[in-house]
């Protein structure tokens, strides 16, 4: 009779630490309402459009275009609607062992936001990135990301390539 009670708190309590757990490795992986991966436009070239399921349009653009490494640009994101919370973006160097730091757009309007990117890095020769952005909405984030070629120092406009990684 002692060692089925006994045996019934270990359990319950394997359980209990089995779920706190759980929890606690997934606190920082955010709920992923999605995942679109944008093909068929290069940043580097013009402002790049997604629709996201039935519910907004989403606009991404960088100035200056080509985006001269050591050279601040600025990130524009509109908005077909005002659902989203927060947008983060990171821009990753998919052929170099460099990541910049998670940019916070600014709420700029309801439908728009903004932010700053500085590529400290330069290369002379074309290297593939991908800008990621966290879309925050109250259905759930969304993470988008726009492939991209970077031609390297000579700031000459690549055209996309759809053999970046992903």
């Amino acid at each position: 009779m002692y060692n089925k009670k006994a045996l019934k708190k270990i359990i319950t309590l394997l359980v209990v630490l089995a779920t706190l757990f759980f929890i606690f490795l997934n606190k920082d992986d955010p709920i992923k309402k999605g995942v679109i991966i944008v093909d068929d436009c290069s940043i580097m070239l013009s402002a790049c459009n997604v629709q996201i399921d039935d519910l907004f349009n989403l606009s991404f653009d960088i100035n200056p275009k080509g985006l001269p490494p050591t050279k601040e640009a600025t990130i524009t994101v509109k908005l077909s609607n005002t659902q989203v919370k927060k947008i983060e973006a990171t821009f990753i160097a998919t052929d170099l062992d460099y990541s910049p730091p998670k940019i916070h757009l600014s709420r700029i309007s309801d439908k728009k936001f903004n932010g700053k990117i500085f590529l400290s890095l330069c290369t002379l020769q074309k290297t593939k990135w991908t800008a990621n952005f966290m879309i925050h909405t109250d259905a759930g984030i969304w993470k988008i990301i726009f492939p991209f070629i970077h031609s390297g120092d000579r700031y000459n406009i690549t055209n996309f390539s759809p053999s970046v990684n992903k």
